[in-house]
């Protein structure tokens, strides 16, 4: 056993410590960040090719009705998120007013 703090004083234990010391690979630390080798998307999607070609739509999609749909939704999700925090609050409050 090699003590490292005596191979710092010691030019001899510093020159044998250098000798026992495992060989350095340039850019071996680019080893570790290597990505694996991918498969071609052609390869991935291959199935694809069986398929005939989509028409595209005819008419284009109603922008106004989906527009209204979301405005809809929305509203919905913020009175049933606002009645929910309502009610807490006036359960806390109803619990603070039996307490006190």
């Amino acid at each position: 056993m090699l003590s490292p703090e005596l191979a710092l004083v010691d030019p001899q234990l510093r020159t044998r410590a250098m000798v026992l010391l495992p060989p350095v690979e340039p850019f071996e630390f680019l080893r570790v960040l290597r990505q694996p080798a991918r498969t071609s998307d052609l390869q991935r999607f291959a199935f694809l090719a069986q398929y005939g070609e989509v028409e595209p739509s005819r008419r284009p999609p109603p922008v106004p009705l989906a527009a209204a749909a979301y405005v809809v939704v929305a509203l919905g999700r913020a009175l049933v998120i606002y009645a929910l925090a309502a009610s807490v609050i006036i359960g806390l409050v109803a619990i603070a007013n039996m307490l006190g």
